[in-house]
């Protein structure tokens, strides 16, 4: 594990508040805390949900304080307008958590394990060490175009960097073209690759699906990039 150097949390820290004038600006307020039981509920009655995803669902995986936390917008009622779920896993070679289907849900043995088929691209590094994985994305259709999701995404990810020191940060999406372009452009990840193909252990559906994943370093040189834009542009 690498700490950070005193210059990177302020750049993190620089974030934080400029994403909280950003937020008020909307009526908007951001919230954190590490039960992701209140994630899970909230998750559940939340309107335009299909499913609470047993990655970061505590009743299907091992996940507590010590290893995640969620964060959420609310407006200026206390609702909640926005959130998302993070965990991080200590691994040797993530491929092997999702091979395992581990990464899915451990909180107990399966009984049906059936291989997934893996087709990763060639040039994909090990992502090994501390990995943070980020899911559970959620916006209120009343607040869905107005960009809250790539807000909430750089959100979760820088303070995990800092709150956890992770080495990676990855997250899975569907393999579609318009998802791809959300995920680089919208959510801000550097890279994306296929992951799986066939039928994806969460829903048993057949859906091919894509992992997006950056680098601490990535992660650190783009909080960097983006505050000393806010100052060119005037808002720092």
């Amino acid at each position: 594990m690498t700490y950070l150097t005193d210059n990177e949390l302020t750049e993190i820290q620089t974030f934080v508040d400029r994403t909280e004038a950003v937020l008020s600006d909307m009526d908007l307020s951001l919230r954190v805390d590490g039960d992701l039981t209140k994630w899970a509920r909230h998750m559940r009655q939340a309107p335009g949900t299909l499913r609470v995803a047993a990655t970061h669902d505590p009743e299907f995986s091992d996940i507590h304080p010590g290893n995640a936390f969620w964060t959420w917008f609310e407006n200026r009622s206390g609702q909640i307008v926005s959130c998302i779920a993070h965990k991080v896993i200590v691994t040797d070679n993530l491929l092997d958590e999702v091979r395992s289907h581990r990464i899915f849900f451990n909180r107990k043995p399966i009984l049906h394990h059936y291989p997934v088929q893996l087709c990763v691209d060639e040039d994909v590094p090990i992502l090994a060490g501390h990995v943070g994985y980020t899911g559970g994305l959620w916006v209120h259709p009343d607040y869905r175009g107005r960009s809250i999701s790539g807000i909430m995404a750089r959100v979760c990810r820088n303070l995990s960097v800092r709150h956890f020191f992770i080495d990676w940060n990855v997250g899975f999406i569907a393999d579609t073209p318009s998802r791809r372009e959300m995920g680089l452009q919208g959510y801000g990840m550097a890279h994306c690759t296929p992951l799986l193909k066939g039928t994806f252990p969460l829903s048993g559906e057949q859906r091919d699906m894509q992992m997006f994943y950056m680098s601490k370093d990535e992660i650190l040189a783009q909080i960097s990039a983006e505050n000393q834009s806010a100052i060119d542009m005037g808002f720092g």
